[in-house]
């Protein structure tokens, strides 16, 4: 019986300590907090929400710094470095936007995460409608036999060109530069430089 007591003393002491070690904590003075603040932003103590915070800075840094600094290229402007910066943009708020996703999925419970669930298998579905209609649009509904035959496109499209190839293949030796228009269907074809 002595036992029993010591433990039920012993417990109440350190419900007591509990207490007093409590009693200094405040509650926060406010619930209506922006979501981006510096409260919050200290609050992540994640390492792999902090690196999807630094990939959506970089991400949104990236096309904003090709305002301000580019190089001069081939046509005289910018283009170049914003289509290279823009990919690596691109490239990092998608592999963000993936993680945050699956945070958000995993911590949404009840009917909003029902909601949620359903509305990311609505935009996956609408995402493979353009595979599915593009393929065969893009391959001409698959009305010539498949060929592995580079060629055989040239001889049913451009039939002079194709002609000429041949005959360019047939009597040329070595490696003549040959002298054509834009498109350089014929040297790239038989081999040369155009």
């Amino acid at each position: 019986m002595s036992n029993i007591k010591y433990q039920i003393t012993n417990l109440k002491r350190q419900t007591s300590k509990v207490k007093r070690r409590t009693s200094n904590l405040q509650p926060p003075t406010s619930n209506l907090q922006s979501p981006i603040s510096i409260s919050n932003l200290q609050s992540l103590s994640s390492s792999p929400d902090q690196f999807a915070l630094i990939l959506v800075g970089v991400g949104l840094l990236l096309p904003l710094a090709v305002e301000f600094v580019y190089l001069r290229d081939l046509f005289g402007t910018r283009l170049n470095t914003v289509f290279k910066f823009y990919f690596q943009a691109w490239v990092l708020l998608a592999l963000a936007a993936a993680y945050g996703t699956a945070v958000v999925t995993d911590r949404l419970r009840g009917l909003g995460g029902l909601a949620w669930r359903l509305a990311l298998a609505a935009l996956v579905l609408g995402g493979l409608v353009y595979p599915v209609l593009a393929v065969p649009n893009k391959a001409g509904d698959f009305g010539n036999p498949p060929t592995l035959d580079g060629m055989a496109w040239l001889e049913t499209v451009h039939p002079d060109d194709y002609a000429a190839i041949r005959w360019l293949q047939a009597n040329v030796t070595g490696a003549p530069v040959i002298l054509e228009a834009w498109e350089a269907r014929t040297s790239t074809r038989r081999g040369c430089r155009p």
